[in-house]
């Protein structure tokens, strides 16, 4: 139905139907950013490293949460900085000099709070657009992680799967409104509305703090 309605995402393969994502998210020795999504704050932030498929496209994302409404600077990085950031080895002189100073302050933030590699979550993305309303319809599906790694680039282990049953992600974006086409099509689809966090979902292989509760699926 989606496809009859709206149009294809560009990264879409044309023999899988979508294109594999690849995010390895930073949070404090603490997990502060896990911590506020499970505890219900209103305003938080995530810091994540982000590719597609061959790894041509790398990007560099913050997003604020502000109850429902979401903010999201993304920068295009170069591979060599990303690895630069994985192992906080960059210096804000240099980067300022080659990508600009909107991309400073964040990654201050990230390193004077304390923010380190924490999990990679790893899944296979088909998504559809529609020009009005700036609407975006995703549907993410094999939800993984892989436990402890933290090479975005080279990964030498297995994957483990999220969801024991065959359940998939779908997420609906828009700017000011949702055309009501779209919410036709959306209302025949058999889904359970769900907060879901997929940082969340994947830190539970490697909760960290003994003395809290395991992590678990929400269905």
């Amino acid at each position: 139905m989606l496809k009859t309605f709206l149009e294809s995402d560009i990264y879409i393969q044309d023999k899988t139907n979508d294109y594999k994502v690849r995010s390895l998210y930073f949070d404090t020795i603490y997990n502060k950013d896990l911590d506020e999504k499970l505890d219900g704050i209103l305003l938080r932030e995530k810091a994540r490293l982000r590719v597609y498929n061959d790894h041509s496209v790398i990007k560099l994302e913050f997003k604020k949460r502000e109850s429902s409404s979401i903010d999201k600077s993304t920068f295009v990085i170069s591979k060599e900085l990303a690895n630069s950031i994985i192992n906080d080895e960059y210096t804000i002189k240099s980067i300022k000099s080659k990508y600009g100073s909107k991309m400073i302050k964040p990654l201050i933030k990230l390193r004077a709070i304390g923010y380190r590699p924490r999990v990679i979550v790893e899944y296979d993305r088909e998504a559809y657009i529609l020009p009005f309303g700036n609407t975006r319809i995703t549907i993410d599906k094999n939800l993984r992680s892989y436990n402890n790694e933290k090479d975005l680039f080279n990964i030498k282990y297995q994957s483990y799967p999220i969801f024991k049953d065959n359940f998939h992600i779908l997420e609906v974006k828009f700017s000011n409104y949702l055309p009501k086409s779209v919410k036709y099509l959306l209302n025949s689809i058999d889904a359970i509305p769900h907060s879901i966090s997929k940082y969340t979902l994947c830190q539970r292989y490697i909760n960290s703090k003994p003395w809290t509760d395991n992590l678990t699926v929400p269905f």
